[in-house]
């Protein structure tokens, strides 16, 4: 089964084992999405409905990106963090993030 299907299992013995696994390079760690999608519960989960909403629309806007790239209208080199992960901006995310984690 593709990664985040939801499915159902039915027991059908007295003894069953059942194994699933997914693998993903970002399995683990804080740019795993299953991590960010729990800081995001303690984050934004109860926040007021308006602020859950504001920040529904920052996420699709930079991250989901329903109605294209929110810079296309940019030169890609004006991109800045909003520019591919590959060539160096995985890497500064991931270092802002984690010294944002760690108090810094």
């Amino acid at each position: 089964m593709p990664k985040l299907w939801w499915h159902q299992v039915e027991a059908t013995e007295p003894v069953n084992v059942l194994v699933n696994y997914w693998w993903d390079g970002f399995s683990a760690g804080p740019d795993a999405p299953y991590t960010t999608m729990m800081l995001a519960m303690i984050a934004i989960a109860e926040r007021p409905p308006a602020e859950r909403a504001a920040w529904r629309a920052f996420f699709d806007h930079y991250v989901f990106r329903p109605d294209r790239h929110p810079l296309e209208h940019l030169p890609a080199e004006k991109h800045g963090i909003l520019g591919p992960l590959r060539g160096g901006n995985y890497g500064r995310i991931r270092a802002m993030v984690m010294q944002i984690l760690r108090g810094g």
